[in-house]
């Protein structure tokens, strides 16, 4: 992923953030790592709203996102996301301790790029995180709001 890109994760366990940073790192990903702790705060992030931060127009951002988030759970901020025609082209990972067949299937429906189920034991939990960080280190991903150019 280019360095210019920008790393949204939304994550409301410490714990399980500190691991993800951690393990992004270990993986070689050094791209900005911006954490919101809440659904809420991360769509005002996102749609530009409030006085907190807010995107930049015509940056690139991936998100790694929690089902079980507080203010509004990552169903919500999926379908609100997947709604928005710019918004919706940004790659989303939901990075979960939900492993049923039903909340996966809900998150591919609102528009998730991948679901990976949580794992329970840390060292597997770093071990799935670095994969994904070996993922994002070959992956490209698209501005959000800038005319692209041919």
């Amino acid at each position: 992923m280019e360095k210019s890109a920008v790393i949204l994760v939304a994550e409301s366990s410490n714990k399980d953030y500190l691991l993800i940073e951690e393990s992004f790192q270990r993986a070689g990903v050094w791209n900005k790592v911006v954490r919101f702790s809440d659904g809420e705060s991360l769509l005002d992030f996102l749609f530009q709203r409030g006085h907190g931060p807010q995107r930049q127009q015509g940056r690139s951002f991936l998100l790694v996102l929690d089902t079980n988030l507080d203010e509004v759970d990552g169903f919500s901020v999926l379908a609100q996301i997947n709604g928005d025609p710019e918004l919706g082209r940004m790659p989303v990972i939901v990075l979960s301790a939900g492993d049923k067949d039903k909340e996966i299937d809900k998150c591919h429906e609102l528009g998730c790029s991948v679901y990976i189920v949580k794992p329970d034991d840390p060292g597997e939990f770093v071990d799935a995180i670095r994969k994904v960080g070996m993922f994002l280190s070959i992956i490209k991903v698209p501005p959000i709001g800038a005319s692209v150019e041919e």
